[in-house]
């Protein structure tokens, strides 16, 4: 092989390079959901029967002192941009329902996020999880959720609670 193929060689080989390091940059939230996903199915979290009592006495709201009438559970990953789009989501849900809904966020890259989602049985991210006054799940979606749709359920599951009074 001549010099000039070889320093044409190398110049392509330096190029597909920094070609593929600019795509990973620009690419890097999208990796990082990834990673999360990947970390999801393949954590070895257990769950012990503390903690399954914990998630379960956590969102009874009958039995507490508490007066939610919902609790609505967020799991996702920093990396994530839907969880990140769905933590501005939160902020204004949160601001609507102050008195009514219990809001708990459980990040899946950190211990209590994986028992979280094991708890609830996950495979993807972002996912809102709503659970009634006793606890029970009445609610599931995964992936970004609008202000307006998520406000469109809770208001759907409100007014059911409120006829079953």
């Amino acid at each position: 092989m001549s010099t000039l193929n070889k320093t044409i060689v190398s110049k392509i080989v330096v190029l597909l390079f920094f070609v593929a390091f600019v795509v990973l940059y620009f690419q890097r939230d999208n990796l990082q959901c990834l990673i999360a996903k990947y970390q999801l199915l393949n954590s070895n979290v257990e769950l012990n029967y503390s903690d399954t009592l914990a998630f379960m006495q956590g969102y009874n709201n009958s039995h507490s002192n508490r007066d939610f009438e919902l609790s609505l559970i967020e799991l996702g990953a920093n990396g994530c941009i839907p969880c990140r789009k769905m933590d501005t989501v939160l902020v204004e849900i949160k601001e609507i329902y102050k008195e009514k809904l219990n809001i708990q966020i459980f990040n899946i890259t950190n211990d209590d996020g994986k028992k979280a989602a094991k708890y609830f049985e996950l495979n993807a991210i972002p996912v809102q999880i709503i659970l009634n006054i006793q606890g029970k799940e009445v609610f599931r979606h995964i992936g970004f959720l609008s202000t307006e749709d998520l406000q469109t359920k809770i208001d759907e599951l409100l007014f059911v609670n409120e006829s079953k009074k």
